[in-house]
């Protein structure tokens, strides 16, 4: 019996590990997500596309106008990771450590990043906050297409 809970602190103790080293919130040159009023641009983002249009707070356009375009860097990085669809080692590492893991001990956002689709979500939601951009994202066109023509 007492291997067991070892066992367990062990697991809990290896997804810890590879929860910190996950990189989360830093984009493809190593800058950290913009933030608005205390929260990421990807809760932002979030926030926005899980709203009904009709329904949609100006709080939330507001902060992602505020954001602008220093959340291009973010948002391209979603859109190539979209265009990744073979899972990463760490994640294939990750997804079997949380699965011997109780259900209540699973940290929601590692279960999300684990599964299929996440890749695809993110690019949708970068998507949006080009949609938001409007003209303002005029200076990325350039790599939008190259990013379309890679598909």
């Amino acid at each position: 019996m007492k291997w067991k809970a070892w066992a367990l602190i062990v697991l809990v103790g290896a997804a810890i590990l590879v929860a910190l080293l996950v990189p989360g919130e830093r984009g493809t040159s190593g800058e950290r997500e913009p933030s608005y009023q205390g929260h990421r641009y990807s809760w932002w983002v979030d926030q926005y596309v899980c709203s009904h249009p009709d329904k949609r707070d100006p709080k939330v356009v507001e902060a992602m106008f505020k954001i602008g375009t220093n959340a291009t860097p973010c948002l391209f990085k979603w859109m190539r990771v979209g265009f990744d669809i073979k899972p990463s080692r760490t994640k294939k590492a990750v997804k079997s450590t949380l699965q011997h893991l109780p259900l209540d001990w699973r940290p929601g956002s590692l279960v999300d990043w684990t599964e299929e689709g996440y890749e695809m979500m993110r690019a949708k939601m970068a998507c949006q906050g080009f949609s938001v951009l409007g003209t303002n994202a005029r200076p990325a066109i350039p790599e939008l297409e190259r990013l379309v023509l890679l598909c």
